[in-house]
């Protein structure tokens, strides 16, 4: 195990040694973020009055910190942006703190790929943990494409549909899913995860651009955002490679759930014809895909749930397999009519003659002689069966 690191009085780690068993819990790194509040212009010179701009100005609103160019503790290419408003200030609607920062580009714009970051040194990471990175963001305001990174994570603002043509290559995103809020002076949780790997530092902060979602370019302040508040926390190890499940539900039918189950034989009720896995993740913020709507028209479906822990690597499949009858149809009495399917080869036994019609009504097959020898070949899909003396009934072919 790499040696904790202790800083001032905080208490970064806390473990007991039970035998073989070690217990480790998150660990606070905040503080290892210089300014991580925008409550300084300096180090050990806070903002005070109105706030700061890194030109020499004053407002008829107040007089702001002077004698400063750049962002104390975070770098940023503020010649690159004609026009450039940017500083710290007091202008948000909830925030952490007296202050807050901003940059736009009032009379000009933003390049296609632009940073606003500082580099944590990686003596105070250890190789393979697991990091989550937060901030407080406001990206609504000529929204492009800004969004919180840490490494290559990072999480956009709003919706995956709201960013079909300015993602960036290389980059491993999730996306908050944010609505356009009425004043964009309101700032929304922002959270991403990386795992460092041996040597690494981590880069933390925003990224923005003129390239708007539609893949047009944005002109004067496209790509304008607030940021506050800036935490780093490393996750238990254990937590970070946590891909299971601590309940599924279905929007129709049930099923048994069990942390050791990972494959589903499910009969939906009569009727049905969709159906929705409602998960629980045992570790909030854990990537989940599969979960989306099975259509089961056809009298089957399944749902393949994959989970991948905050770790990035590690994941868990959950199958389930669905068997719907539609409304109207009849279960064959086994005292009466019983049917097997072998190799696409349907036969019935129990009855004299029997019609198959395929889902959409259309005639696939008829016996009018049945006999314990007879048999008819179906594609896979689901059927009908019709017969007089059993009545009707659903049959699949896989």
């Amino acid at each position: 195990m790499k040696k904790m690191k202790l800083l001032g009085c905080s208490l970064l780690s806390v473990c007991f040694l039970t035998g073989q068993n070690l217990l480790a819990q998150d660990v606070d790194l905040t503080h290892v973020i210089v300014n991580n509040d925008f409550e300084s212009i300096a180090e050990g010179v806070p903002v005070t009055g109105t706030g700061w701009k890194p030109e020499e100005t004053s407002s008829a609103s107040g007089t702001y910190n002077q004698g400063y160019t750049e962002f104390y503790g975070w770098t940023c290419d503020l010649a690159v942006l004609a026009g450039t408003s940017a500083g710290i200030n007091q202008d948000f609607a909830n925030h952490n703190g007296t202050y807050g920062a901003w940059i736009s580009a009032v009379g000009g714009k933003f390049p296609t790929f632009y940073e606003f970051y500082q580099v944590i040194d990686k003596e105070f990471l250890n190789a393979g943990s697991t990091y989550k990175v937060q901030c407080l963001l406001s990206g609504t305001k000529m929204p492009t494409s800004q969004r919180l990174f840490a490494n290559q994570n990072v999480q956009y603002f709003k919706s995956e549909g709201d960013y079909l043509y300015n993602q960036t290559e290389g980059e491993i995103a999730t996306f908050a899913a944010y609505p356009d809020p009425s004043l964009d002076k309101n700032l929304e949780e922002m959270v991403v995860y990386t795992t460092i790997g041996e040597g690494d530092s981590l880069k933390i902060g925003i990224r923005t651009g003129c390239i708007k979602g539609d893949g047009s370019e944005g002109g004067n302040q496209w790509g304008w955002f607030k940021v506050d508040y800036f935490r780093l926390t490393e996750i238990d190890p254990v937590t970070a490679a946590d891909a299971s499940l601590s309940n599924i539900t279905l929007s129709a039918g049930s099923l048994e759930f069990s942390s050791e189950t990972y494959v589903y034989e499910v009969t939906l009720p009569e009727g049905t014809t969709a159906v929705t896995p409602i998960v629980t993740a045992t570790v909030q913020d854990v990537k989940i895909t599969g979960a989306e709507e099975v259509d089961v028209t056809s009298g089957s479906g399944t749902s393949t749930i994959v989970v991948t822990a905050l770790n990035g690597t590690t994941q868990k499949t959950y199958t389930i397999n669905y068997t719907a009858t539609p409304s109207g149809f009849e279960r064959p009495n086994a005292k009466v009519v019983s049917y097997d399917v072998n190799k696409g080869q349907l036969s019935v036994t129990g009855v004299e003659a029997y019609t198959v019609y395929n889902v959409n009504g259309v005639k696939a097959a008829e016996v009018k002689n049945n006999a314990p020898a007879v048999s008819v070949s179906l594609t896979s899909g689901a059927y009908v069966v019709k017969t007089k003396a059993a009545g009707t009934f659903k049959v699949v072919v896989k």
